[in-house]
């Protein structure tokens, strides 16, 4: 017995195919914890200019900066070319599903798109879910977490936001998922 499935940013994605997989191979998946997620409808890649500012500049000849930067780019391409229509395990879907959004703004300026406007736009938590919910057919809860996209788990952000002094939102999150 599997407990609930976890991904961060494009992880998200791979959570719910991964869940779908296995569900269709017999495994029971409670459900799937999506740690601000795109959606597997997403149409546009993130910006090669964004991508760069997040994993050091081009002339940065760290390695690690290089893999970052590498596996950014292949991560959004996928995304935006991933169908979840045409899966194997098209006939199975995670019955229960939970999104932690960053509640934070990142700012970067370039042209508009989809892909900028789900790191650039926090105002409403509906529009993180709202793909998820189409895909998934089921109502996705939603608990905003500090940072932006790219800092959930930074100490400062994890300390504090699921440190056992912390009730009002750790209490939240165990109902929430207690049931995935």
């Amino acid at each position: 017995h599997l407990s609930s499935i976890v991904g961060w940013s494009f992880g998200g994605v791979l959570a719910f195919e991964v869940s779908r997989q296995l569900m269709a191979a017999g495994v029971h998946i409670p459900g799937i914890i999506l740690i601000d997620s795109p959606h597997p409808l997403t149409t546009s890649p993130l910006p090669d200019a964004l991508i760069d500012s997040i994993g050091g500049s081009k002339e940065s000849n760290s390695t690690l900066s290089r893999l970052l930067r590498t596996q950014m780019k292949f991560a959004t391409r996928h995304l935006v070319a991933y169908d979840h229509a045409k899966s194997p395990a098209h006939g199975h879907m995670p019955q229960k599903a939970i999104m932690l959004r960053s509640k934070v703004n990142f700012h970067f300026e370039s042209k508009d798109c989809e892909s900028n406007a789900f790191l650039t736009d926090r105002s409403d938590p509906a529009t993180v879910i709202q793909g998820w919910e189409m895909v998934l057919g089921i109502k996705v809860p939603v608990l905003d977490i500090p940072g932006n996209h790219f800092e959930p788990f930074k100490p400062c952000n994890v300390s504090g936001h699921f440190a056992p002094y912390q009730p009002p939102f750790t209490a939240r999150y165990l109902r929430l998922t207690k049931s995935l």
